[in-house]
């Protein structure tokens, strides 16, 4: 998966792996190539370190991979796709996976693929103090953030649609879609 991640004033960092092995430079990192907008949907400065992605700006940004290269996972072929957006200030989707708030800075989110809620859908957070866990989306898309929470929220979806297809001529047995949100509360 794909996340955004930030100290204090820094820059935005986005890291590529699991919330606790981030992949490096070198390796696995280089074949992410994570378009960026943000929220004033122009492109900011991106840089490479060792093992994260720089982000040059401020408010919300989006990040989005949909060129990944296709790989084998249990003896299928599987197109990759990675999402990922830092902030809750812009109540409206712009990727086709997302997590989108109801409202300017809301707590509530709803979690989007091509601009629809996606019910029922089994969601990885990570809160303050490291408190982890899943839960799943309700019948409407919707997961809300428990009140008086402070400090980074970060949730995780993914999707598997089992539609063949291709990519750059070749060819692939489904499709993994995975996005993640940060914010600070």
């Amino acid at each position: 998966m794909m996340w955004f991640d930030k100290e204090a004033k820094s820059e935005l960092k986005i890291f590529y792996g699991e919330f606790d092995h981030h992949e490096k430079t070198g390796a696995v990192l280089d074949k992410l190539v994570p378009k960026v907008i943000a929220e004033n949907r122009r492109e900011p400065d991106i840089s490479r370190r060792p093992d994260f992605i720089a982000v040059q700006g401020s408010g919300d940004m989006r990040a989005s991979d949909e060129r990944y290269p296709l790989f084998k996972e249990g003896g299928k072929v599987m197109r990759p796709k990675f999402f990922a957006r830092w902030g809750r200030h812009t109540p409206h989707s712009a990727m086709a996976f997302e997590f989108v708030p109801v409202g300017q800075d809301s707590d509530t989110l709803v979690l989007t693929r091509d601009g629809k809620p996606v019910p029922d859908a089994d969601v990885t957070w990570v809160l303050p103090a490291n408190l982890a866990g899943k839960t799943k989306t309700d019948s409407a898309g919707r997961i809300s953030i428990p009140a008086g929470l402070r400090g980074r929220v970060l949730l995780e979806a993914a999707r598997v649609d089992f539609t063949p297809g291709s990519f750059d001529g070749a060819s692939y047995d489904f499709e993994a879609m995975v996005t993640t949100i940060a914010f600070d509360r």
